[in-house]
């Protein structure tokens, strides 16, 4: 009777181990597809809808157009400190292809190209909208657009105490724009052309004269999206 006892502990013990083994080999491959997908996806994403991009609408980090897709991934950023808008390099970004590095200051800052590849004159409509957010990080961080290198414009939320910002070394935005929720801006492009091209710059940063960057903000994250997309005459 012992010795069945103990022969059955034994296959216990190996049955559990076997178990174990297993669990942590899923675990494993788990983690791994989290890895692997949190590399790629970054923290900013910009794309075209499947019509879209069927019709001919074509992104690119290249003037060129030698390489497009329907998406376009920026290089996801860590450790961001906040900074101000006089220590942003607009000019560097705006001659950057793609990514555009910082060897001073952390922001998120990508340079793209969008094209009309297609044979018909489209209408584009662009947007920008925060996916994920945590910490109410968007409470103090700021977007840029840049169009074709001339036109910037800066988006922002409200300001718990009413702020007046001075910008000493850059030029001033040609707009300061506000906004609630996770809609940052839409904005239409009326008769977009067949080989017409449109540059886009687009800059994240965490805006260190903000009130509302206070240390509850460390540790925190967001995640956002750019799309484009063809919307037909609504008559």
């Amino acid at each position: 009777m012992a010795k069945y006892l103990k022969v059955k502990k034994v296959i216990l013990k190996k049955s559990t181990s076997s178990f174990l083994l297993i669990i942590f080999g899923l675990l494993s491959i788990i983690m791994l597809l989290l890895t692997l997908y949190g590399s790629s996806s970054g923290n900013f994403m910009i794309t075209t809808d499947p019509d879209t991009f069927e019709r001919g609408i074509i992104l690119s980090t290249n003037k060129d157009f030698k390489d497009y897709s329907p998406r376009l991934f920026a290089t996801s950023m860590s450790n961001v400190d906040n900074i101000t808008y006089d220590s942003l390099s607009f000019q560097k970004v705006i001659e950057a292809e793609g990514d555009y590095i910082d060897p001073y200051n952390t922001y998120l800052a990508y340079t793209f190209y969008l094209k009309n590849n297609g044979k018909e004159t489209v209408d584009i409509e662009h947007s920008l909208i925060i996916q994920e957010v945590f910490r109410r990080t968007e409470e103090a961080v700021r977007f840029i657009l840049i169009e074709d290198g001339t036109i910037i414009r800066l988006f922002r939320k409200p300001d718990a105490t009413p702020t007046e910002y001075e910008h000493k070394v850059n030029r001033e935005p040609d707009e300061i724009i506000e906004f609630t929720g996770m809609d940052v801006f839409k904005y239409l492009i009326v008769d977009f052309k067949p080989e017409e091209v449109r540059q886009f710059s687009i800059i994240l940063y965490l805006e260190g004269n903000d009130p509302d960057c206070t240390d509850e903000l460390m540790g925190g994250s967001l995640k956002a999206s750019m799309q484009f997309k063809i919307v037909e005459d609504q008559e």
